[in-house]
C-alpha cells in the first residue's frame, strides 16, 4: 500500500491501528543500487551511521573550496563575455564593421535568440550526458566563439558569433542549478546561489571600470578585447574539465568516507544527487504543476527589465544629465547597489527563514527606485539616478527563484522541465525588453519605465503566490501526518528513498521551502 501525498486529508476516520504504509509512492519497489552511484556508496554505509555537525561543517568547507569558486568564476565570465559587445562599441567596433543602429540592436538580442534555440536541446543533453563535463565543454566552445568575434568584419560575421555565443552559454544556469542542488542542503543553497549569481553585480563594477579605462585609451583595439576575454574563458574551461564534479559520488577530491558524508548532508533535501533517465510520468507531473507556469511567468517579468536596461542603461544614465565620461564611470554604481542588496536580502532570508518575503522585499525596493525615476523632476538628476540604482535590487529575486528550483522540485525529468521554463521565460523577457524603448519616447522613455514597473510588481505578486502554494501544501501534509499518528498508522521509510528518482509529490516527507 502506498501513501498518496497529493490526496486531500479527511478527518473523522476511525482508528486503523496496525496498518503500515510507505512514505513514497511505489512502496518497497526500489531500483537496483547500481543504477545510481550515490545508492551504491550508501549501500556500504553502516546502518547505525550518524552524521555529526563537525563532519558536516568540515566537508561543507571542503566543497566550498573546490566547487564554489568554479561556479562563481564561470558566471562572472558569462556576464562579462555577454557585455563585450557594448565594450567593443566604445572602442570603434560599430565603425569598423559598418554597423547601422538597427544592426547593432539586433546583435544585442541575437544572444538570447541563441539561448532560445538551444534551450530544449540542452536540457535533453543534460539528462543524457555527464552534467559537469557537458557544462565544461560548452564553456570551452563559448570561449572559442568569443575569440572568433575578433575576425568578424561585418554584421553577418558578428551576428553568427552572437547567436552561437547564446547557444553555448545557455547551458550554464540549468547545469549549475543541478550541481548546486547536488552539493548543498536547502538552507545552504540561498547563499551559494547568491555567490555565483551575484557576480552579475560584480561584472557591472568591472565593466564600468573597463569602460572608463577604454574611454581614456582610444588606441586599444576592440579585437584585442574579444581575444583577451575569450582566452581567459578558454583557460577557465580547461579548469572546469579537470576539476568540476556534478555530485559528491563523482568528486575526485573526496575520499569514499567523505563522499558518504557529503551525500548524508544533502539527504535532508530529498532531491537526490544524480541524473537519471527520462521519465514521462515526471514530465506529465511537471506540466500539471501550476508552479511551472509561475516560474515561467516570473522569469519573463524579471527578464524584461534586464533586456531593456542591458541595452539602454548607459542611455538612461546619460539622459539624466551626466557627461559621456561620467556615464561610463557611473555604470559601476548600479552594480554596487545590487551587491549591497544581495548581502542585505540574503541575510534577511537567513535570519527570517523566509525566501519569498525576502525576495518580495527586494522587489519593493526596486519598485521605489522606478517610481523615483518617474516622479522626481528632471532637474534633480542625482536623485533620479539614485532611483535607477535602487532599480537594480530587482534581479535579487532570481536568487530565490533559483533556490526554489534547487530545493522545491525533485525528480530529474521534472526538475529539468522547471529549468527549461525558467530559461525560456528569461529569454523571452530579454528579447521583448529592448522593444519597450522607442525613439519617439526618448529621452525619458516613460512607456518603458511604466512597463518595467508593471512587470517588476507582477514578479512580486507571483513570489507571494508561490509562498501561498508551498505553505498550503506543507500544511496539508502536516495534517496527514497528524491524522496517521492519531489513527495508529505506521509510516515505513523506504531506505535511501531520498536518492531515488522520486518527485516532490511522490515523497510524503517532502516539505516545500518558502
Amino acid at each position: 500500500m502506498s501513501l498518496e501525498p497529493e490526496e486531500e486529508v479527511k478527518s473523522g476516520s476511525g482508528p486503523t491501528t496496525g496498518i503500515h504504509v510507505f512514505d513514497v509512492e511505489g512502496g518497497g519497489k526500489v531500483l537496483d543500487k547500481k543504477h545510481d552511484k550515490a545508492l551504491e556508496l550508501l549501500a556500504d554505509e553502516p546502518s547505525d551511521y550518524i552524521l555529526t555537525d563537525e563532519d558536516s561543517t568540515r566537508i561543507r568547507k571542503k566543497i566550498d573550496r573546490h566547487i564554489l569558486p568554479l561556479l562563481v568564476i564561470t558566471v562572472l565570465l558569462q556576464n562579462l563575455d555577454k557585455a563585450t559587445l557594448a565594450y567593443g562599441a566604445l572602442m570603434g567596433l560599430k565603425k569598423d564593421t559598418h554597423l547601422t543602429p538597427g544592426q547593432y540592436t539586433w546583435l544585442g538580442s541575437l544572444v538570447y535568440w541563441g539561448f532560445l534555440a538551444w534551450e530544449l536541446p540542452t536540457h535533453y543533453l543534460l539528462q543524457r550526458l555527464p552534467v559537469a563535463r557537458y557544462a565544461a565543454v560548452t564553456v570551452l566552445i563559448w570561449g572559442t566563439i568569443l575569440c572568433c568575434h575578433a575576425a568578424a568584419t561585418n554584421f553577418a560575421g558578428l551576428a553568427a558569433c552572437r547567436f552561437l555565443l547564446g547557444v553555448a552559454e545557455c547551458t550554464v544556469t540549468p547545469a549549475f542549478v543541478i550541481i548546486t542542488g547536488a552539493w548543498y542542503t536547502p538552507a545552504e543553497q540561498i547563499q551559494r546561489v547568491a555567490f555565483w549569481f551575484g557576480t552579475a553585480a560584480l561584472s557591472q563594477v568591472i565593466g564600468g571600470l573597463l569602460a572608463y579605462g577604454m574611454y581614456h585609451a582610444p588606441s586599444f583595439r576592440w579585437e584585442g578585447l574579444f581575444l583577451l576575454f575569450g582566452g581567459i574563458t578558454l583557460v577557465h574551461g580547461v579548469c572546469l574539465v579537470l576539476f568540476l564534479a556534478a555530485s559528491p559520488s563523482q568528486a575526485k577530491f573526496l575520499t569514499k568516507e567523505e563522499k558518504i558524508i557529503a551525500l548524508e548532508r544533502v539527504r535532508i533535501g530529498k532531491a537526490g544527487s544524480e541524473q537519471w533517465g527520462f521519465n514521462k510520468d515526471q514530465l506529465k507531473e511537471a506540466l500539471l504543476d501550476i508552479r511551472l507556469y509561475l516560474f515561467f511567468l516570473i522569469m519573463i517579468c524579471t527578464g524584461l527589465p534586464n533586456g531593456g536596461v542591458g541595452a539602454f542603461g548607459p542611455t538612461i544614465i546619460s539622459n539624466f544629465g551626466f557627461s559621456a565620461e561620467n556615464t561610463t564611470l557611473l555604470g559601476m554604481a548600479p552594480g554596487v547597489s545590487e551587491f549591497i542588496g544581495i548581502v542585505l536580502i540574503t541575510r534577511m532570508a537567513k535570519y527570517t527563514g523566509s525566501r519569498a518575503w525576502s525576495g518580495f522585499t527586494a522587489i519593493c525596493v526596486a519598485i521605489i527606485g522606478i517610481i523615483m525615476m518617474l516622479a522626481i523632476p528632471s532637474h534633480k538628476y542625482i536623485a533620479r539616478f539614485a532611483g535607477y540604482c535602487l532599480l537594480f535590487w530587482w534581479p535579487i529575486i532570481v536568487i530565490f527563484i533559483i533556490s526554489f528550483l534547487t530545493s522545491s522540485i525533485s525528480g530529474t525529468t521534472k526538475k529539468l522541465c522547471f529549468n527549461a521554463a525558467y530559461n525560456l521565460g528569461y529569454c523571452i523577457g530579454n528579447l521583448v525588453g529592448p522593444f519597450t524603448y522607442q525613439s519617439y519616447d526618448a529621452p525619458n522613455y516613460y512607456i518603458a519605465k511604466f512597463t518595467m514597473l508593471a512587470f517588476v510588481a507582477l514578479s512580486g505578486v507571483i513570489t507571494l503566490t508561490i509562498l501561498f502554494i508551498h505553505k498550503r501544501e506543507n500544511a496539508k501534509r502536516d495534517r496527514r501526518d497528524a491524522l496517521n499518528e492519531q489513527n495508529g498508522v505506521v509510516v515505513e521509510h523506504v531506505n535511501n528513498s531520498e536518492f531515488l528518482d522520486l518527485t516532490d509529490k511522490q515523497q510524503a516527507a517532502f516539505r516545500y521551502p518558502y
